[in-house]
């Protein structure tokens, strides 16, 4: 009667152990997207703290670009016409 119990234990625990296993492999992993400083902020940032002036050029671009960038949309839904 033991043997059959220890047995059943046995068998028990290496039945939850491969679901245990099994359970670990199928989460997904989730990148988390964090933000790069290696694409130029830091160098503008620290620009900006020691020359303001150089921040307005930069934020005079950045105005100049978003304009360009809606007149582009502007000129691919009228080519779509």
């Amino acid at each position: 009667m033991k043997k059959i119990i220890i047995q059943y234990c046995w068998i028990i625990g290496i039945v939850a152990l491969v679901f245990l296993l099994a359970s670990c492999i199928n989460k997904p992993i989730e990148k988390t997207k964090q933000p790069s400083v290696y694409d130029g902020s830091l160098g503008l940032m620290l620009g900006c703290m020691f020359d303001p002036s150089e921040c307005d050029k930069i934020k005079k671009n950045a105005e100049q670009e978003e304009i360009t960038k809606e007149w582009e949309e502007i000129d691919k839904q009228n080519s779509h016409k």
